[in-house]
């Protein structure tokens, strides 16, 4: 189920990594069959090749066991990598419970844009539309003008590009 050797069925937590705790406890938690699954920054103290491993592997078994799991976390890259809803809590309440998408689009307010970080949607392409980046009114210019005078437009509306 978690891609653990069964040899280490004998062996105590302690002689076990951080990958392999988390595994053991990932497989005694789906073992229960509970309703809700909730994981408290479980890949925190991993490495981040282990971390990216087994967000992956979280991922897959959610999907095949069709399992709710309640992520708890502050790296907002994980949240958006594993979340199909994100809810932003500030002092205590919710700002924000949303898509990934919807949040990186059109954060609540302020705080939840600050939170998220204001480049955070270029990292995200999948979720950018051309409409979403497009000019709606571009600035235009005649295919006879000269370089010259599409320079001069350019410059007195402050723009990089002309339609011609």
């Amino acid at each position: 189920m978690v891609d653990l050797d069964p040899d280490y069925r004998d062996y105590y937590p302690c002689q076990l990594s951080g990958g392999q705790q988390l595994r053991v406890g990932v497989a005694r938690a789906f073992a229960a069959d509970p309703g809700i699954i909730l994981m408290d920054e479980p890949f925190s103290a991993l490495d981040p090749v282990v971390r990216a491993e087994l967000q992956d592997e979280i991922v897959r078994l959610q999907k095949k066991l069709n399992k709710t799991i309640l992520f708890v976390t502050h790296d907002m890259d994980e949240a958006i990598l594993l979340a199909d809803r994100i809810c932003i809590i500030q002092n205590g309440h919710i700002a924000q419970c949303d898509t990934p998408e919807n949040i990186l689009k059109h954060p609540a307010n302020s705080e939840v844009a600050d939170f998220v970080g204001p480049r955070r949607l270029w990292s995200n392409p999948e979720f950018i539309e051309a409409r979403d980046i497009m000019k709606t009114d571009p600035c235009r210019i005649s295919g006879d003008r000269t370089v010259l005078q599409a320079l001069q437009v350019m410059n007195h509306y402050a723009v990089d590009s002309l339609l011609v």
